[in-house]
Parts: structure tokens; C-alpha cells; sequence
């Protein structure tokens, strides 16, 4: 998992002010009608829906950082405000009615606001953007009154009642802004005039007495009704209860008890019923005890705390409690609990308290049970509200209770943890300790204990004293991992909260308290000398910044690289001089080095490991672990691979000899079914070995060197032996991996014998070699085929001449053998062209190469004959060969030249598409390399391939058009004999379809040999290209041809006229052709050349054969197109017209349509406009009768 190398946050800094502004420009005439500039400007009633949408989407970027629109909301928010209280008076009968159309159109102007306040508060959050609401007592009874007003009646099915009818995003507006209100320091006895008794209230069993002033009822009313709500405006519904009930003057009158009491009488009711008929119906009212007991003085509610736990603990701890069903109801009782012991314990603490809660036996217990509980739920909001509030709690306790939660967190760590015995045979170095097995514990219930410690941890609740046992759980959280049933990687969660756990202590613990620690009293693999090559670890700071540089570089998650990376530079900074090479390891293990795991791995890995030993001993065996070669996908095991061979020469011999053992020692203890594991390890093995090449200089002072290294490389060709065939062909036990990595083992080795590192390779061992390579060159993965044509060519080089020629002899007899696969011979043709050059001639003078050059080029050129039927793969793989052997042939043979001239044409389709393009790459790349290497003699084959490249950089797929364009630069100045000269700009993609492009590639029309074959590529993608590649294309044809003079503009014209004669009949090439006609045509550009100068007659001719008894839409489209501009040539006209009213019969109806169309511009007959030509043509024929009277072309 990677993280992304451009920071959005840094683009949105730079792009966001500019979108601010363009909402903040936009705002004031979204708002108001009229002048502007007046005092007092009308508000609209209604406003655009699309309009509302661009000013949201304007704001929705910022949501991933929020800081970003600080400076801006008073700006944003104030206009908003003001024209929502100007509408606040307006009611929904007094706007215009709206048609049927236009309801879905508009919306209004109320609806609008509320959607653009809602979602900046979505971004800021509401307690950040309430500030800037109206305040005014005076707005709270019209508030309300307009509140109401908004909802559309029961059974009015009028049209544009939706309309006026409020969505959440108004209610939560309306009422998030009225609990603003409610701020007010006046008695609400004084504010609104509304009177009366609300009888509503009473049916859920809410009886209020009377001394509760009108204004108050109604709020209480409307909220009530949106507590069940599943949107947002249950949480504003909420907020207005709570506020209200604790006002002063509605607490003097009990609203607060009032209220507590009927919420947990309707929670109990919930609770005992059989069915609830909405979850969110309990939420709202454990939303409001949550609110409400959080938010009230502990005092005053004193008297409830003990009544609302015992309620709330009598369903709670039920599982099958479908009040608790839901993660969010859960994660609020969580609240509730926390809040009231909290509040109880707050009281305890007063003194000369009367009545105090004996928190111990009633409260605190059960609570933290609870807690502790919860912390394995299924849901991680639940887990984090859980590990908070034991935190919370427990920084209000006496120091005797924060041990012994401690304790109960770190002993929970323990349950259902194996312990493995150390096996025989352990790697080089390491003691012989028991490891921790964590298959058997439950993941999610150690993602909330580790949670629960950070938290601690933040609050600085343990004491020095419980750190170590702290530590190492910390340390075990940072290694957590599991596998799930389908072999993914299980366990992120758990090590990223050991980052935050490790960074709290970095921060609350000061560097005396951390090194009083005892370092024995830590089992990690840092606290080991386990390679002799580093000391041990000095302190527990060194133990937590070398298991941190581990995680920050080798983990498969790039958030938790990245989140060891900050607590690895908090730690460092806050403890300086206690880390070797602390600053230095800060700069190499970047916050932003460690975002691309193969960076990591393979660059910050290594350069940690050059400023200390210490670093090198952690990561090598770190290496070899679950991070590294055991890893879950292919990729980084590769990366885990070559940083081992990095790491190996990092230490000279004594730092290779350590590698390559410990490697090997894990190999032999590997079983034989964990098979991703021997894929990571054998690769690894390899890279030691390519490692060993750099220790020459070591072999040349100390001879016993050589002698040690060359018997260790003769016993890793034992690793061979214990595969069997079916290893390599079985598909259960994925070969491709078994095979990629025998065949890099192979290699390396076969390289280490050709340098003479190694004395002579038994003959047996070498037959068992070849056998595993001939089995891997069967695989038609890329990357095999890839590691075994590598493998055969270094094997083959240290093999016998007869051992050679019989082994490519036999490759060649199998790939003509008739029952043999398509993908089977994928590696024996790309084993060909790797030991092509192994095959010298007998004398470089001759001009004829020898008989096995010759039998492979045979073998390489038949499967690239057409007439033998080869796959596009084959024909490839193929190609990729051929492109092998040019450079170590005297001469390409004439064969081979016209295999690539063939191949550069090849547009093969099926149901994928253009398959061909992947044979015409290829042979891009031969070509490239045989001009390059001056293979190609003749003058005409130079000229020929040349134009068949210059062909493909016109077309229109990219890929293509980019590899032809590179091959064609950096051959024209060598090969073309021509003094144009080639921008070298165009260098990717994006630039090969530009404009800029296409008017480099018209350039080439000023070279004779090539007019006709940029022309051929040119009109795909003027013709048929992408929308992108149509417009620029385009745009430089018609540029181009605007700024010829009339000489070269007949010679284009001329041009064009004879590839159409070429592919007027031609099934790719015909509607292509005809639409960029169509287009130049519609250009005017050569309108004024006379029929002396061009001729008019043969185009049109042409035009006609190119859809004469044609069934392609496309083609007859395409020329009605193309007669439209000929019908402004004057001495055509009326034969073009006439052939147009003909096509008004024609039996499709899109090509009448289209007829009808040209003829309507052409000549403006308003009969075009009364027939319906999709219509039978039988229907239209008395009509077409009177057009060919009209026009005369009868």
C-alpha cells in the first residue's frame, strides 16, 4: 500500500483561495435580485438547482482539511445568515407557484442557503460556524414560526407542495440555529406571544406543567417530533432539548428532571417491547441523556445519575437489546457512562458533601467492565469511545485504581497468546527464546486495549513503574499481524495504534523516566545481539527507535510507515542523545521518504542501515520476517529481496557472511507448503549472492575468502534439490512463484561460476538446473518467462559448446512441435533470443551466420509468419527475440525485414480491440535497434521501415503514436537524409496529443517519401481518434492548411486525392478517410481550386464507390458529410444534390436523416422541414418527387 507522491492539502492551499473567491464573487448575486448597490436588496424566491450545486461543490474540497477555510468563514457564513433572515419573514404561500417543469429546476432561495450552511458546517463543524449566526432574541419566535411554516401539510399532493415541504438539510439548519437562540439571558416567559396548551405533547406521555411558557412548549414539541429522525436533524432536535432544559429559568420550573425522567421512561418501554419500529427512535433519546448529563453541572444532576446508569445498565449489557443494536447507540451509552462517572466522581471529590454516591459499589465497577467490554466490539467508532473514556476515567482516580486498570489492560494482552519453542536450526545469532504466536487472538479486542494504553499513555495516567510490561506490549502491537481467511493481511489497526501509543510516551515521559527502564526486561529482537556485527540495545529509548525505523520502512501500510515515521522523530526529539545517529536517522526516515513502500524498502532502509550497525542488525532480521520476504503479496517480498542483497555488502565480508547464513538457515526451516515465504526467501538468496560479486576485492587480500565463499555457494545449489517437478507445474501450489525464484537463484549463481567465484558446479546439479529452467519457460507469466530466459542464458554460458547447441536445438524442436501451446512457447522463444549471443559465428568475417544463428532465427522468424496463424502473444514474445538478436547479428536477414515491415501494419482485432497495436509496438522496438546498430544496409529498407514508423506516429493510439514518435526522432537525423529537424519536447503521452504535436508531425508532409504515410496515419486520428486527440489533430490540420499557399495546397490536395484512391475501398481505412475529407471540406480551405488545378470529378467519383452496396452506417454517414462540402464546388453542385436526394430513399433512416440534414443546409427548402424522414421511404417518396422538381435534379 502506497501513499500518493503529490500532497492534495498542498494543491488545495494553493488552488482553494481562487475557489473562495469565486464563491464569495458569486454569492451576492445568488442571493439578491435587482441592484445591488441598493440599502436594502429584494432576496430571490427561487435560485437555480445546478447554480446551488457548483457553489457546493466549490466548498467540498476543503472537508479533508477544514483549518484551510478559517480565515474565510465570516465572509462565507455572514451574507448566508443575513438573506436567511430576510426570508425568514417571507412565507411559503407568499412565493410565485411553480410550474410543473420548473420544479425540478429550481428550489428555494431558503433551501439553497441552508444546503451551503450545512455543508460548511459539515467541513468546520456547527459549534465553529454558529458564531456567526443572528443572536438576537428577537429572531427566535419567527424562527420558529418559519420552522414550522416549512413543512408541507399531510395529504397536499399539490404541484410544487415539494417544493415548500423543508428537507433535513433545513430542519437541521433551523433547528441548530434555534438552539443558538436559546443562548439568550432572557427569561423565555418574556419572549413570543404564542399561547395555549400543546395536547401532542401528551401522547408520548410528556406532561408539562404549566407554569412552562408557550414558546417553551412549542420548541419542546418540535424537537420531540425530530428525535426519531435519521438524519442530522435529530442531533440539532437534541441540542435544542438540552439547552432548553438547562436554562435557568426552565431548571427553576424541573424541565430538566421533567425531561431526564420521560427520556429513560420511554428508553425502558423501548426496551422491554418486542419490536422497535425504527433504531433511530432509542438513539434520540439516549442522545439527549448523553447531551444532557455531559453538559449539566454535576450538581444538578445529582439526583439522576444513579436512575439513568441503572436504567441504561439494564438493557445495555444485553446483546440481544435491540436498543444497543447499532454502533451509534452503543458508542452514546458508552458517553452516558463515562459522563456519569465522571460527574460521580466529581462530586465525591467536594467537601462536606452530605450525600455522597459510593462510586465503588455502584457506579465505577460496572463501568469500567463495561468498558473493558466494549473494547472488543465489532465496530471501531465503539472501540474509541471506549478506550477514551477508560482513559478519562481513570486520570480522576487515586493512583492505586489507575494500577489496577493498568494491569487488567496489559493482562487482557495475554489471553490466548501461544508461545512457539525455538526449533533447531535457528538463524545465525539468535538465542534460543520463545516467540509469541498471535493467530489465536482476536484482533479487533487488541486494537481497543493498545487504543486504551495509548490513551492512558496521553493522559500520562500509568506510572513509571508499569512502563516496562507497557512497553513490550506496545512494541508486540507495533509487530501485530494475522492473516485473514483469504490470505490478506489483518491487523493495520493494531499497529497504527501503537504508533499513537508510542508517540504519547515520547511525549509525557521524560528521558530519566525512560532510561531508568531496564532493557532486559524487554523481549523484542532489538534487545538481541543477533548477528554480532552491532551492540546490543542500550535503552529502552534504542529498543522503541529501532523497532520504529523497522515499522516506518518495511511495513506493507504506507499510514502506519508514515505514522511511525512522526513517532519516530517525537521520540528522537524529545530525547536527544540517546539514539545513535539520532538526527541522521530523522532525515533519512522522512515523514514523506516512507510514502512509496518500494522507496522505503529499498533506498530509506539502506541509507538507515549506512549510519549505524545498530540499524543494520534490526532491519536484516526484520527482514526476513513477516514484513519482508514472508509478506503477503509478490511485490514486496521482491523489495524485501533486494534490500537483504543491499543490506548483505553493506558490512563487507563479515556483514555478507551473516546475510547469506541467516538466509539460508531460514530456508532450510521453511516448510514445504508455505510457499510465499520460500518465494521471498529464495529471492533473497538470490540478491545475496549478486551481493557477493562486490566482495572481489576482499578475495584478493584474504584468499581464505574465496575459498569459504566458493563452498557456500556450491551448498546454496543444494537449494535446487528439494523441488520436484510438480512444484513448478501443479497449479494448487502456484508455481509462477516457485519458478520466478528458482530461476533468479539460478541465475545468480550461473553468474558467480562465469566470474570465477565459484570452482566448478557438479554435473548432476547443472542437468537439474536446466531441467527447472525448460519447466519454467512452459509459464506464461511475464515475469517468469522473463527470470527463466535470463537464467538459460547465464547457465548456458558456463555449460559445454555441445551442452549449447544441444539444449537450444532441442528448445527449437519443441517450439515447432505441432501439439504445443500458444503460452508454452512464450518462454522458449524469449529463451531463444537470450542466448542468441552465446551463439557466435566461427568468424566474424563470414558473412552468413552459423547453423544454430540461423536455425533461431528460423525458429524466432516462423513465429511471426502470417501464414503460419501465430497468437498475438507469440507473435510478440517473438519480437521481443528478434529485437534480442539484432544487436550481436552482422546483418538482419531479408526475412526478418519483411517480418517487420509486416509486423508494423499489423491491426489484428478481436473482442478486446486493437490487439495488433501490441505487435506493432514490438516491432517498433526492433526497428529502434536495428537502426541504431546500423543493421539494415539497404537505403530502400531504411526508407521503407521509416515511413511505416512515420505512419504510427500519426495514428491515433497513444501509446503507439508515443514509441513510433521516439523511435522516428532518434533515427531521422542518422537515416533520413533530410535537413527537417525533430523538437525532442514531445516526451510522454500528454504531449504526443497536443496540437503543438500534430503540427510537428504535418511537418513531415515537406519530406516527398513520407506525405502518404503520415497522411494514412494522420486521418485515424483526425477521422476516428479520441475526443482529445480528434480536437487537437484537428486544430493543427486546419492551422496547417490555412497558412500553405496555393502551390503546396494543390500538392496536399493531390496527396489526399491518391490515398483515397488507396483506401476508399478499405475496411479500416475508408471511414476515417471519409470524415477528415469531411472535415477539411467544412474548413473552406480549398474551396478556391478549380477543376484544372484539382480534380473535383475523381473525388466525387470516389466518394460514391466508397459507399456503393455498403451496409456500414458509418461509411454512408461519413459521405453524406463529405457530399455537403462538395456541394459547394459550383460545377458539382448538381450532380451532388442530386445524389443526395437519392440517398432520401435510402432504406436506413438515419442516412435519410442525415440527407435531409445536408440538404436542408445546403439549400434551405423548407419541404426538409415538413417531412419526418424516419418515416418509411416509401412514405417520403412523393415529397422527394417535388424536392427533384424544385432543385431540378431530376
Amino acid at each position: 500500500m502506497d501513499a500518493p507522491e503529490k500532497e492534495r492539502d498542498v494543491a488545495l492551499q494553493k488552488a482553494g483561495s481562487g475557489w473562495l473567491a469565486d464563491f464569495r464573487e458569486q454569492i451576492p448575486r445568488f442571493l439578491y435580485s435587482g441592484k445591488l448597490q441598493d440599502s436594502s436588496p429584494r432576496p430571490r424566491e427561487y435560485v437555480r438547482l445546478s447554480t446551488t450545486a457548483e457553489l457546493v461543490n466549490l466548498l467540498e474540497p476543503f472537508q479533508e482539511w477544514p483549518q484551510l477555510l478559517d480565515p474565510h468563514l465570516h465572509a462565507l457564513v455572514t451574507p448566508l445568515a443575513d438573506a436567511f433572515v430576510r426570508c425568514m419573514a417571507r412565507t411559503t404561500s407568499a412565493r410565485r407557484p411553480l410550474t410543473e417543469s420548473a420544479v425540478s429546476l429550481v428550489i428555494p432561495l431558503e433551501r439553497a442557503i441552508c444546503r451551503l450552511l450545512y455543508t460548511i458546517c459539515k467541513i468546520r463543524g456547527p459549534k465553529t460556524v454558529m458564531r456567526f449566526f443572528h443572536n438576537e432574541a428577537r429572531y427566535l419566535e419567527p424562527m420558529l414560526d418559519a420552522f414550522q411554516a416549512s413543512r408541507r401539510e399531510p395529504g397536499d399532493k399539490s404541484v410544487g407542495s415539494e417544493v415548500n415541504d423543508a428537507t433535513w438539510e433545513e430542519k437541521y439548519i433551523y433547528l441548530l440555529w434555534i438552539s443558538h437562540l436559546l443562548l439568550t439571558p432572557f427569561d423565555l416567559s418574556t419572549v413570543g406571544s404564542f399561547r395555549g396548551h400543546d395536547l401532542a405533547l401528551k401522547s408520548v406521555g410528556l406532561d408539562l406543567p404549566d407554569e412552562v411558557p408557550a414558546i417553551a412548549r412549542k420548541l419542546i414539541r418540535e424537537a420531540v417530533l425530530h428525535l426519531a429522525s435519521p438524519s442530522k436533524e435529530r442531533e440539532a432536535a437534541v441540542k435544542v432539548l438540552v439547552r432548553l432544559s438547562l436554562r435557568p429559568d426552565m431548571q427553576k420550573l424541573g424541565l430538566h428532571s421533567l425531561l431526564v425522567q420521560w427520556s429513560a421512561a420511554q428508553l425502558q418501554v423501548l426496551s422491554s417491547a418486542a419490536d422497535i419500529p425504527s433504531p433511530y427512535e432509542p438513539l434520540g433519546f439516549l442522545s439527549f441523556l448523553a447531551g444532557i448529563v455531559t453538559s449539566a453541572d454535576a450538581s444538578v444532576m445529582f439526583p439522576h445519575l444513579l436512575p439513568i446508569f441503572k436504567s441504561i445498565n439494564s438493557f445495555s449489557s444485553n446483546p440481544e437489546s435491540k436498543v444497543v443494536s447499532s454502533a451509534v447507540s452503543r458508542k452514546v451509552v458508552i458517553k452516558i457512562f463515562r459522563s456519569i462517572t465522571l460527574s460521580a466522581l466529581q462530586l465525591e471529590a467536594l467537601p462536606k458533601r452530605s450525600d455522597p454516591i459510593n462510586v465503588s459499589e455502584y457506579v465505577l465497577e460496572a463501568v469500567i467492565d463495561y468498558l473493558l467490554t466494549s473494547l472488543a466490539d465489532k465496530d471501531t467508532p465503539v472501540r474509541y469511545a471506549a478506550s477514551k473514556a477508560i482513559s478519562m476515567i481513570t486520570i480522576k482516580l487515586e493512583p492505586e485504581l489507575v494500577a489496577e486498570v493498568t494491569e487488567a489492560v496489559t493482562g487482557s494482552l495475554g489471553e490466548n497468546v501461544l508461545w512457539e519453542e525455538p526449533q533447531g536450526g535457528a538463524q545465525v545469532g539468535r538465542k534460543g527464546k520463545r516467540t509469541r504466536d498471535l493467530s489465536a487472538v482476536n484482533p479487533l479486542r487488541w486494537h481497543g486495549l493498545i487504543l486504551t494504553l495509548s490513551q492512558l499513555l496521553f493522559q500520562r495516567s500509568p506510572l513509571p513503574s508499569q512502563l516496562p510490561p507497557i512497553l513490550n506490549s506496545l512494541i508486540v502491537a507495533l509487530n501485530f499481524e494475522q492473516r485473514g481467511s483469504s490470505g490478506t493481511s489483518i491487523g493495520a489497526n493494531v499497529r497504527d495504534a501503537a504508533n499513537f501509543g508510542i508517540w504519547s510516551l515520547a511525549r509525557r515521559f521524560s528521558t530519566k523516566e525512560l532510561m531508568a527502564v531496564e532493557v532486559t526486561s524487554m523481549e523484542t529482537p532489538s534487545t538481541l545481539t543477533t548477528f554480532h556485527v552491532a551492540k546490543p540495545a542500550e535503552s529502552v529509548i534504542q529498543v522503541l527507535a529501532a523497532e520504529l525505523v523497522v515499522a516506518a520502512t518495511l511495513d506493507p501500510s504506507g499510514n502506519i510507515r508514515r505514522g511511525s515515521s512522526a513517532a519516530l522523530q517525537e521520540l528522537i526529539g524529545r530525547h536527544p542523545d540517546t539514539v545513535p545517529e539520532g538526527i541522521g536517522v530523522v532525515q533519512v526516515v522522512d515523514y514523506h521518504a516512507v510514502a512509496l513502500r518500494q522507496r522505503a524498502f529499498e533506498s530509506v532502509a539502506v541509507d538507515t542501515s549506512k549510519l549505524d550497525p545498530f540499524y543494520w542488525d534490526t532491519l536484516l532480521e526484520q527482514s526476513l520476517g513477516w514484513r519482508g520476504v514472508s509478506a503477503a503479496d509478490a511485490p514486496s517480498r521482491r523489495y524485501a529481496a533486494r534490500t537483504i542483497g543491499l543490506l548483505s555488502s553493506l558490512q563487507k565480508w563479515i556483514g555478507w557472511q551473516t546475510a547469506s547464513l541467516s538466509v539460508w538457515a531460514c530456508l532450510e526451516q521453511v516448510r514445504r507448503q508455505d510457499i510465499e515465504r520460500r518465494h521471498g526467501l529464495l529471492l533473497a538468496l538470490s540478491a545475496v549472492v549478486e551481493a557477493s560479486w562486490g566482495l572481489e576485492n576482499d578475495m584478493t587480500t584474504a584468499p581464505l575468502i574465496r575459498e569459504t565463499l566458493s563452498n557456500t555457494m556450491l551448498s546454496y545449489f543444494k537449494a535446487v534439490s528439494p523441488l520436484k517437478d510438480r512444484d513448478l507445474t501443479l497449479s494448487t501450489l502456484r508455481p509462477e512463484l516457485t519458478a520466478e525464484a528458482i530461476t533468479r537463484l539460478i541465475s545468480s549463481l550461473a553468474t558467480t561460476r562465469k566470474r570465477e567465484l565459484i570452482d566448478s558446479i557438479p554435473d548432476k546439479i547443472e542437468q537439474r538446473c536446466l531441467a527447472l529452467i525448460n519447466l519454467s519457460l512452459s509459464r506464461r507469466e511475464d515475469i517468469v518467462t522473463s527470470s527463466a530466459s535470463t537464467a538459460a542464458r547465464n547457465l548456458l554460458s558456463i555449460m559445454a559448446r555441445e551442452s549449447q547447441i544441444r539444449t537450444v536445438e532441442s528448445w527449437v524442436q519443441n517450439l515447432n512441435t505441432p501439439s504445443s501451446s500458444s503460452t508454452s512457447k512464450l518462454g522458449l522463444l524469449s529463451a531463444l533470443g537470450a542466448v542468441f549471443p552465446l551463439i557466435t559465428t566461427a568468424s566474424h568475417s563470414s558473412s552468413e551466420p552459423n547453423l544454430t544463428q540461423s536455425t533461431i532465427w528460423t525458429a524466432l522468424l516462423s513465429s511471426v509468419d502470417p501464414n503460419q496463424n501465430p497468437s498475438i502473444t507469440t507473435r510478440v514474445a517473438a519480437l521481443h527475440s528478434i529485437e534480442a538478436c539484432i544487436p550481436h547479428t552482422l546483418t538482419l536477414p531479408v526475412a526478418a525485414l519483411s517480418a517487420l515491415k509486416y509486423s508494423l501494419q499489423d491491426y489484428t482485432t478481436d473482442e478486446r480491440g486493437d490487439i495488433g497495436s501490441l505487435t506493432r509496438l514490438a516491432a517498433i522496438d526492433a526497428v529502434q535497434t536495428s537502426l541504431s546498430h546500423n543493421k539494415i544496409p539497404s537505403t530502400n529498407d531504411k526508407t521503407e521501415l521509416l515511413r511505416s514508423v512515420a505512419c504510427l506516429a500519426a495514428e491515433k493510439l497513444d501509446k503507439v503514436r508515443l514509441r513510433a514518435w521516439t523511435c522516428l526522432r532518434a533515427a531521422w537525423a542518422a537515416h533520413s537524409g533530410s535537413a527537417l529537424t525533430l523538437s525532442d519536447r514531445f516526451m510522454d503521452v500528454g504531449e504526443v496529443s497536443a496540437r503543438e504535436y500534430y503540427g510537428q508531425i504535418l511537418q513531415l508532409m515537406s519530406v516527398d517519401w513520407l506525405r502518404l504515410a503520415v497522411l494514412r496515419g494522420y486521418i485515424t486520428s483526425a477521422g476516428t481518434g479520441s475526443e482529445s486527440v480528434l480536437r487537437a489533430s484537428r486544430a493543427a490540420l486546419a492551422g496547417y492548411l490555412e497558412q500553405l499557399d496555393k502551390k503546396p495546397l494543390v500538392v496536399f490536395a493531390h496527396n489526399f486525392l491518391e490515398l483515397f484512391k488507396e483506401v476508399h475501398a478499405h475496411e479500416r481505412l475508408a471511414v476515417p478517410a471519409l470524415d477528415t475529407l469531411a472535415y477539411i471540406l467544412q474548413t473552406n480551405t480549398l474551396e478556391g481550386l478549380r477543376q484544372d488545378e484539382f480534380d473535383w470529378r475523381a473525388l466525387f467519383v470516389l466518394v460514391q464507390k466508397s459507399h456503393f452496396k455498403s451496409g456500414s452506417m458509418a461509411r454512408l454517414t461519413g459521405a453524406v458529410d463529405v457530399y455537403l462540402g462538395l456541394a459547394k464546388v459550383g460545377n458539382l453542385e448538381r450532380e451532388v444534390l442530386k445524389k443526395l436526394v437519392s440517398l432520401l430513399m435510402h432504406p436506413y433512416p438515419k442516412v435519410r436523416n442525415a440527407a435531409a440534414d445536408a440538404l436542408y443546409i445546403r439549400t434551405g427548402q423548407e419541404i426538409m422541414e415538413a417531412v419526418d424522414w424516419s418515416r418509411a421511404a416509401k412514405a417520403s417518396k412523393p415529397a422527394v418527387e417535388r424536392l427533384r422538381k424544385t432543385l431540378e435534379v431530376g
